[in-house]
């Protein structure tokens, strides 16, 4: 995501990039500028300013008063993680729990809302007589990572479950009051992790999940507030940080994205080969290096194909430059389309249109 410190460059500071070039060189010039859980234990749900990135666990602040069992043991349940908070704006607390539903194949996590004299499940598709074996199933493995926080900055308390699936990944589940007697699914994120930043007193959250998508190649992406859900506002491949060897290039998706993650981590010699004979005939790895230099980060977005078959590919990305230069930060988004074509050594980039989405836009076809 861009930092709110950064900048656009002038429109002219592109133009003399792109000068630079010199019709075929276009294209890289302007790359260049830019087990069984403990007793449960009764919290209290704090209201202090969270950080801006969060980890979910329990709140600190012991109640004083003994959550009620009974109606936990009608519905079969046996809580290991309990909170209190006001999640239904009536100006009392109620209590917010977890509990393990097992059978004789499975174990599942579910939730529920303690509401007076009301067992009100999280989630669709259970009542309070049947929470154990229809709840919406929160994570698979027990664990009590539970925030109580207002995410979209519409005044109420919204219920945030993190857990952790059968097959490793990371599921993030958000529930809200609706004012008619459920607390229903707001949203619903899982992947390989998934982290929620931004949440305060004046700012909708920000929910970032990372995918992984082949070797060494995780995709991230992010969702914003949109007004009545969450929807996408960006995505970006990256790499995964213990990851040293070569990206996988066996298809025109594979080729570009270990193009800009090459760029990324600086190996420029696996990037340039990674151009079609025609562009390294065009560009010699030198002027490459010095085309390349003034860009500090390259961002390439979620890609879809327009157009491929067995020999050629047009792919589409949003494309974002990063780059300091007298101390002080610049961006650059484009809208991009590349052209792919395989080779005897397999799929390389053989061009690329850029135009800026910024503000005055500069468009580039090369």
């Amino acid at each position: 995501m861009v930092s709110a410190s950064l900048t656009s460059r002038p429109a002219g500071h592109w133009r003399r990039c792109a000068a630079l070039a010199a019709g075929a060189l276009c294209c890289l010039a302007l790359m260049a500028c830019a087990g069984k859980p403990a007793s449960p234990t009764a919290t209290t749900a704090a209201t202090a300013a969270a950080p801006a990135t969060l980890t979910a666990t329990p709140v600190a602040g012991v109640e004083a008063a003994e959550p009620p069992t009974t109606l936990w043991r009608v519905a079969g349940v046996e809580p290991y993680c309990l909170q209190r908070a006001d999640v239904n704006n009536d100006g009392e607390q109620e209590w917010v729990g977890l509990a393990e539903a097992r059978d004789v194949t499975s174990s599942r996590v579910v939730g529920f809302v303690q509401q007076g004299a009301s067992l009100l499940p999280l989630g669709p598709g259970a009542s309070a007589g049947d929470l154990a074996s229809k709840a919406f199933v929160v994570a698979d493995v027990p664990s009590c990572e539970v925030l109580i926080r207002d995410v979209n900055i519409d005044g109420l308390a919204e219920i945030l479950v993190f857990g952790d699936r059968a097959d490793g990944s990371r599921q993030l589940s958000i529930f809200a009051w609706d004012g008619k007697g459920a607390y229903g699914l707001l949203a619903s994120f899982a992947g390989s992790g998934v982290r929620i930043e931004g949440l305060s007193a004046d700012s909708a959250a920000t929910i970032t999940v990372r995918n992984r998508l082949s070797l060494g190649v995780l995709l991230e992406e992010t969702s914003g507030w949109g007004g009545k859900s969450f929807v996408s506002i960006g995505s970006r491949y990256i790499s995964d940080a213990d990851y040293a060897g070569s990206y996988p290039t066996g298809t025109a998706e594979q080729a570009l994205i270990a193009f800009y993650l090459n760029l990324q981590r600086r190996d420029l010699a696996s990037a340039y080969k990674l151009l079609s004979p025609a562009m390294r005939q065009r560009q010699t790895y030198d002027q490459f290096i010095q085309s390349v230099a003034g860009v500090g980060s390259f961002e390439l977005g979620q890609i879809s194909v327009v157009q491929s078959d067995a020999a050629q590919a047009t792919l589409r990305a949003a494309l974002i430059l990063r780059s300091v230069s007298d101390a002080q930060a610049s961006v650059e988004p484009f809208a991009a389309e590349w052209r792919m074509v395989r080779t005897e050594a397999g799929w390389r980039v053989d061009g690329v249109s850029l135009v800026s989405t910024a503000p005055t836009p500069t468009p580039c076809n090369c």
